[in-house]
């Protein structure tokens, strides 16, 4: 809002009251805030000075009509139709609500183009900026794809060399590119497949998992990692598989558990036996350990004494 520094000397103000100026500029200020163009409504004539009651002139209380008069008798205000306050001049001195408006629309236009030529401008740097870097690191980002899928199939064909079943290549493939999708390390996969590989080496390949299923989402492929539970049961399975242990090592084995039962005793009837087989027992002579414990248990004693010879010989 404008309002002259000469404005309490002015020739309408200067005849007016304190009371009467103090309205006034609060008149100008309300019509300035809510964007009246200088109309004061008639309902808000006696709120702009709420203490009024409180005063008197020449000893007569005094109403905010009162003072309304008196701008308008100095050509400071007039009344309107409605009966409601317009303040004099006030297009001639301050800013239309019209004005206001087209600022406002003026300055949102500004910022909205300001705004839209800014983007643009980032977004030539930005792309400016990629094609540099894209020259100078002499690929494209489809380029860059393309060499991430090459080194993918590679590693792929290093283990699909040592797989032991090259049935359905494709789906091996795609089951493998999924799994390093999860960010499964090569390394992993690796590693699964030789132990596999391993494991069925001169087995009947129809038992043999194929690559799509070795590399599928149920991820058998992890029982084959060092301590999986496919390596497990495959080395306790080779323990107890008579083509991979010989018959001198079960049968050795199976000496060992007999001799480490204490009723073994029991196979000696005579007291001098039993000492014997103690005292053998006490130098490590397991050969005759078998002829002592075996006197009365025939269907062993031959068992053993193959066992013992074989191992010796093996020992030795």
């Amino acid at each position: 809002m404008r309002l002259e520094a000469r404005a309490p000397e002015h020739p309408k103000v200067v005849g007016i009251s304190s009371l009467a100026w103090s309205w006034w500029t609060k008149a100008l200020c309300y019509c300035k805030r809510q964007e009246l163009d200088g109309l004061v409504p008639h309902a808000v004539v006696a709120l702009l000075l709420p203490d009024l009651h409180r005063y008197e002139i020449d000893g007569n209380s005094v109403s905010a009509d009162d003072l309304v008069d008196e701008l308008i008798e100095a050509g400071l205000a007039k009344h309107s139709e409605a009966k409601d306050v317009l303040l004099h001049d006030w297009i001639d001195y301050q800013t239309s609500a019209a004005q206001l408006a087209s600022l406002r629309y003026s300055r949102k236009e500004a910022g909205r183009k300001g705004g839209i030529a800014s983007g643009k401008a980032r977004r030539k740097q930005t792309t400016k900026h990629l094609l540099h870097d894209q020259k100078a690191s002499g690929k494209s980002a489809q380029s860059r794809r393309q060499d991430a899928a090459d080194r993918l199939e590679a590693d792929f064909n290093e283990v699909w060399a040592t797989y032991p079943r090259k049935t359905g290549r494709l789906a091996a493939l795609k089951a493998y590119k999924a799994r390093r999708r999860e960010k499964i390390p090569a390394e992993d996969l690796a590693i699964a497949t030789a132990n596999y590989a391993k494991l069925r080496s001169g087995e009947d390949p129809q038992f043999t998992k194929h690559g799509a299923t070795f590399f599928g989402p149920s991820a058998p492929w992890r029982d084959y990692l060092p301590g999986g539970a496919g390596l497990i049961e495959a080395n306790q399975s080779r323990i107890a598989d008579n083509d991979h242990v010989s018959e001198a090592s079960q049968a050795w084995r199976a000496y060992k558990r007999f001799i480490a039962d204490q009723s073994v005793y029991e196979c000696c009837d005579f007291p001098d036996d039993r000492m014997k087989f103690a005292a053998y027992e006490t130098y490590g002579n397991w050969r005759e350990m078998c002829e002592c414990a075996g006197r009365e248990r025939n269907e062993d004693k031959a068992v053993f004494i193959k066992a013992w010879n074989e191992f010796e010989d093996a020992d030795a």
